[in-house]
């Protein structure tokens, strides 16, 4: 029973290493690991990606948005690395009226170029939240300002209310 036991561990042993020699595995290195974009409502912004191929082989990635893809224009969507080389994706945001912040991932697969019997991709999931900012009025007037001018309002009614009840009340002198 022993015996048998052994033998199974071995070729299942020795399957396993047949399988995983098989296999070939894309690599793939992206920065930076998260995006935040902060956005006017109304306005876009756009980050770029750095997508790097650190295999030995040439890869076929690709880049894309989890949820809300029609927010996201990511340029370009696919492409081709050699060997060590890098790309740069830009990724815009172009919102809608929906102005809700927002979070999801950008998925950045890569797969091997060369078809084989078996191919595994890889990919990593890189974080992206969109934080719709307050327009800002640029003609607003702060709190204190408006204290102000209404302070500046009322000495100037109250010197006027003066110099009108003066005229009134002084007789003229002949």
């Amino acid at each position: 029973m022993k015996q048998q036991s052994v033998k199974y561990f071995a070729t299942g042993l020795i399957l396993w290493l047949a399988i995983i020699s098989q296999v070939s595995a894309a690599g793939i290195q992206v920065s930076p690991a998260k995006l935040d974009f902060s956005v006017l409502p109304g306005a876009s912004a756009a980050q770029n990606l750095i997508v790097v191929n650190p295999t030995a082989d040439v890869q076929v990635y690709s880049v894309y948005s989890d949820d809300f893809t029609e927010l996201f224009k990511i340029n370009p969507a696919s492409f081709t690395l050699e060997a060590g080389d890098k790309k740069t994706v830009s990724v815009s945001i172009l919102p809608k009226t929906n102005n809700q912040n927002i979070a999801t991932n950008l998925s950045v697969v890569g797969k091997p170029l060369a078809e084989g019997k078996f191919n595994v991709g890889t990919g990593v999931k890189i974080p992206v939240t969109v934080t719709f900012a307050a327009a800002k009025n640029k003609f607003a007037i702060p709190p204190s300002a408006w204290l102000a001018l209404l302070a500046i309002a009322l000495l100037i009614a109250v010197a006027l209310l003066i110099k009108k009840f003066r005229k009134t009340s002084v007789p003229p002198v002949v």
